[in-house]
């Protein structure tokens, strides 16, 4: 049973590293331009950017 939870765990983390990765790189594609990269504030990661129509945007995780 423990095996069990361990394999879900890891799968859950490779799955959300995974998700990170694709959401840079369609930002890469999209050529945003960051105002502020992403930032580590406390218990949050934060960053801006500009999404290539004038709108600034603010991305916050929680870590």
């Amino acid at each position: 049973m423990i095996g069990i939870l361990l394999a879900l765990q890891v799968d859950n983390l490779n799955n959300q590293r995974l998700k990170k990765q694709l959401e840079k790189t369609i930002l890469k594609q999209i050529r945003v331009e960051f105002i502020v990269k992403p930032t580590k504030m406390g218990a949050v990661k934060a960053a801006v950017f500009n999404d290539t129509c004038g709108n600034n945007i603010q991305f916050v995780e929680e870590l």
